[in-house]
């Protein structure tokens, strides 16, 4: 396996976005209790919800105390630079006390961080919201996770310049929250890079490995890869890596490979199913095991042969990013509501700095789908998070998968008759061969109005019939196109 080079998310790299100062926005009698916590991700681990709501102002500044180290000052120029990019407002930077309205920012080790561990505390921190707004944190670090949080939490906003009052206590239960990328057998550009490390940064993460470089061009050393240079070396004289260099030719072994998918991971899994502790079956330890630091998923791009871009990987980590990062930082804080998490992700977007990487998990309101939001069933589902109600959602990153047989159908309730003359079905890689469409009045009787057969490929399929007028319309299953079952992004009706 090639050099692997670890690089901590510098500060002043990854500080991209956070506070300004705020100014109350609603009288007395108009104030609400903020109960729930602010839609940030990863979620909050802690809140406690006060009264009203405040906005940001012309007026704010972000403001640092007398003796602030050189890090915190740069972070609060970075803060008034991402605020000034993200919103109308351009706050300064003032070395001070803070006033009404202004953002503080500050460091101290002592302050109370709940139930941080001991040597995560650096990276914990406070955010509290009243007639100001006060971010302490553990270290600089947990400063800059704090200021994450707090403009998260305007951008979430309904006016997207406002966030409620309240007080937060957040922190990791992982020290390990990364990501490997190889970049030895397939070329990320720089702006990638830069826009990934500012993406981490946004979602609490914190370790970036870069795969350098591997023996993956044997076409260039008689097809021969026992010649094919890969500029590292496997033998190890620390007795602490005996047996770590394979003799028989096997250079390495990917743990749990079997957790890898050509179409990027599964989000819904990830986050229903998985934590940092989960290998699977014997190998599973305790929750927050002391010996285990996190985690950290992997892109290898062994199949050197395979044409794609920097981006179209960016495309399949999407779709799992945010849930690992949640489960890396808190694997309960997020709850049990994957389609409410992917909406908090759509609203707080991959953050400042990141337009180099497309962001595509936005909940698509398609203008005359029937489907969208309605009550969806299903003959089966293959586990529980891969549900019927994942085809309406409006989201094209989750799906329903039914179980591995032929005879298998989703079904959604239009909630009334309706007038519609085609079905737009976003198949996932387990794709249906032979399949028709059918609607019904009352979901016992069923009229066929469509039909596909001989289907050869996952993707987008529209059947066209004429108006058909019914309540209940699905999908029923004939002939699966591959040894799973059948999966849907998404089923629309349209008139």
């Amino acid at each position: 396996m090639g050099t692997k080079w670890r690089a901590r998310l510098s500060q002043s790299l990854l500080a991209g976005v956070v506070l300004v100062a705020l100014v109350p926005a609603v009288s007395a009698a108009e104030e609400q209790a903020n109960s729930a916590p602010p839609g940030v991700v990863p979620a909050l681990q802690n809140w406690t919800g006060g009264t009203g709501r405040l906005v940001l102002s012309s007026g704010s500044r972000v403001v640092v105390p007398v003796g602030a180290s050189a890090g915190l000052k740069d972070l609060a120029g970075q803060v008034a630079a991402d605020v000034a990019a993200m919103t109308t407002l351009h706050p300064p930077v003032v070395i001070g006390t803070a006033a009404a309205g202004d953002i503080a920012l500050r460091v101290d080790s002592q302050a109370d961080f709940g139930s941080a561990k001991p040597q995560l505390r650096p990276e914990a921190y406070r955010l509290s919201v009243g007639t100001k707004v006060e971010i302490v944190g553990g270290s600089d670090k947990g400063a800059y996770y704090g200021s994450r949080s707090l403009l998260q939490a305007v951008v979430a906003s309904p006016d997207h310049v406002s966030l409620p009052v309240g007080s937060a206590v957040d922190y990791p239960d992982y020290a390990v929250r990364g990501f490997m990328l190889d970049v030895g057998r397939r070329f990320f550009t720089p702006e990638y890079i830069q826009a990934q490390l500012r993406w981490m940064g946004w979602l609490k993460m914190n370790t970036l490995q870069i795969h350098l470089n591997d023996n993956g061009f044997a076409s260039h050393y008689d097809n021969d890869y026992a010649k094919t240079p890969a500029a590292f070396r496997l033998a190890s004289t620390n007795p602490a890596f005996a047996g770590l260099a394979a003799k028989d030719g096997l250079l390495y072994v990917v743990p749990f490979a079997n957790y890898c998918h050509g179409q990027g991971l599964d989000g819904s899994y990830i986050f229903n199913s998985w934590a940092p502790h989960i290998f699977g079956g014997t190998n599973n330890l305790t929750a927050q095991d002391p010996n285990l630091l996190g985690a950290m998923p992997a892109v290898w791009n062994d199949q050197t042969w395979v044409d794609y871009t920097e981006l179209q990987v960016h495309g399949l980590i999407e779709k799992s990013f945010a849930a690992l990062a949640q489960k890396m930082w808190s694997p309960t804080a997020g709850g049990t509501d994957y389609a409410a998490f992917l909406a908090k992700v759509a609203t707080v977007g991959q953050g400042p700095g990141t337009v180099y990487l497309p962001d595509t998990i936005t909940r698509q309101v398609t203008p005359g789908d029937l489907a969208q939001g309605r009550s969806a069933t299903a003959s089966s589902s293959e586990v529980s998070t891969l549900g019927a109600a994942n085809a309406v959602d409006g989201f094209e990153t989750t799906r329903w998968a039914s179980a591995y047989s032929d005879n298998q159908w989703l079904q959604v309730d239009l909630g009334s008759a309706k007038t519609f003359t085609s079905a737009r079905l976003n198949w996932e890689g387990a794709y249906g061969k032979d399949y028709d469409i059918q609607t019904s009045n009352d979901g016992a009787t069923w009229t066929t109005v469509a039909q596909r057969r001989g289907r050869t490929s996952a993707g987008l399929d529209t059947l066209t019939f004429p108006a058909a007028i019914a309540r209940y319309v699905r999908m029923k299953g004939i002939t699966r196109g591959t040894a799973y079952g059948y999966s849907l992004y998404s089923m629309q009706i349209h008139a």
